[in-house]
Formats: C-alpha cells, structure tokens, sequence
C-alpha cells in the first residue's frame, strides 16, 4: 500500500496511512538542495513513511532537516522512532 502524490516544485507528500485511513497523515518531502521533511506522523506510519522514501530514491542518509510543525501525534508521533532510525547527524 503506497501513495505518493508528486505536488510540483520538487515536494512530494507521503500518506501515512494513521489509523489505516488513507489520507489522514501525511509526510511532505522538499527534495532540494537538502532533503527536507515536514512532519512524521505517528510511530505506525514510520514503515509507510520509509517505503514512501525509498520508492522516491531517497536514502536516509540524505536528509538534512525534519520539520515538525506541532507536538500531536497525529503529526509527531513518530519523529523519536524515526529519529532513532535515520541517525541525523543535525
């Protein structure tokens, strides 16, 4: 199950599928000079979020930022599991 919606001037937005609901949470992806993402969703989504990443070619290694932009877990939830995972040097 991935959905992945290309939104132009290179983000793209990665459904995290909360709750098994399409469309509920997302993870939107800046893929310019850095690679940015806004949001993480919710610890369950990370595995969504990962297979979202990889089918866009993007390595984890390679992304510099995480932007979040409220602490709900329908928004957050996921950055420490998702932080534990990358291992973001910044």
């Amino acid at each position: 199950m991935q959905n992945i919606s290309e939104l132009g001037y290179r983000i793209s937005l990665i459904d995290g599928f909360d709750l098994d609901r399409r469309n509920r949470t997302g993870t939107y992806v800046i893929a310019d000079e850095d690679i940015t993402l806004v949001e993480t969703s919710a610890s369950p989504s990370i595995p969504h979020l990962m297979k979202g990443l990889e089918h866009l070619g993007i390595a984890l290694e390679d992304i510099t930022y995480i932007i979040l932009t409220h602490i709900h877990l329908d928004h957050a939830g996921g950055a420490g599991l998702f932080y534990s995972i990358v291992r973001m040097p910044k």
